[in-house]
């Protein structure tokens, strides 16, 4: 018999877990120091309440006020109608947030670094590269990726992506379809000398992180003008832009909403058309996009 954990915990990720542990203990460590006293529901929203405050007027993410406010109703469900002072000040926290988001990365950005990737050896984080930038994956989903999830048609130029976990989609795996001649046989070419179970990505995301700096450093960049979570926004501009289709760019990118999509859509347009390259990066990025070409071209075909 298969052993399950208790349902509190069912459906619940372990990064998920952690969060909301973490949130817990230090809004406990606040109470305690602030010397509150947590008696029954009634202290509880009024000190959740308080520290949803002094979180805002400090400039803490908003984030950790909701892992705080998950946490509780996750595990002490009764609790859920009765903290309406806390629920309200976190609804006026999260109206009035902007969230930083992440640079788009531009596709010539991305073929330059990917080139780079190439050039020293390490095609399958070129091939990652290009399977993020075209399913507008997550980091978290990227570095899951194993050739066994690439799953290339025997004819036609197309490769089937299963994604096996991910934000939206309640344990459930999905597929989404890159049309590209070029993918389609770099895929090919590598999962005849790869095990099925080869990750693209082989190291740690700490690892990644730094291979990701060293990249941009490649090109002239700072290690911080782009973030790894820049592929999943540059994909869905690019894509948008290429095909017109708000749908399409919806149903790719596995948002809840339309709506979401489309504050994609529309800030990392704006973004893409303010970026300003110094001579040295542009000069850089032309130079790796013509090795490139000739990395497909010299790519035996099928």
């Amino acid at each position: 018999m298969t052993r399950h954990t208790h349902l509190r915990f069912a459906g619940l990720q372990r990064r998920s877990l952690s969060a909301y542990k973490l949130a817990l203990e230090r809004f406990l460590a606040f109470a305690h120091r602030s010397e509150f006293e947590l008696v029954d529901a009634t202290d509880l929203d009024y000190v959740l309440a308080e520290y949803f405050n002094c979180m805002y007027q400090e400039g803490e993410p908003v984030s950790a006020a909701g892992h705080t406010l998950s946490g509780i109703k996750r595990f002490i469900p009764e609790l859920r109608i009765q903290l309406p002072t806390a629920s309200q000040y976190f609804r006026n926290w999260q109206r009035c947030h902007r969230p930083l988001r992440a640079v788009p990365i531009s596709w010539e950005l991305l073929q330059a670094m990917a080139a780079i990737c190439w050039d020293q050896g390490s095609k399958p984080v070129a091939l990652l590269l290009y399977i993020g930038f075209n399913c507008f994956l997550r980091t978290s989903e990227m570095l899951a990726l194993q050739f066994c999830h690439l799953l290339p048609h025997h004819t036609k130029p197309e490769v089937a992506v299963v994604i096996p976990f991910s934000k939206t989609s309640h344990g459930n795996a999905q597929v989404l379809l890159v049309k590209d001649e070029r993918i389609w046989r770099l895929t090919h070419a590598l999962k005849a000398k790869k095990g099925i179970t080869a990750p693209l990505w082989a190291g740690t995301p700490g690892l990644f992180r730094s291979t990701w700096a060293r990249l941009l450093e490649c090109l002239e960049f700072r290690p911080d003008d782009y973030t790894p979570y820049g592929v999943r926004r540059g994909g869905a501009t690019w894509y948008f832009l290429e095909t017109a289709s708000l749908d399409a760019t919806w149903a790719r990118g596995r948002w809840a909403t339309s709506k979401t999509a489309r504050s994609y859509i529309d800030d990392g347009t704006l973004t893409l058309a303010n970026q300003h390259w110094s001579v040295a990066q542009r000069r850089n990025v032309r130079l790796w996009m013509r090795k490139n070409r000739l990395q497909w071209a010299a790519l035996p075909r099928r």
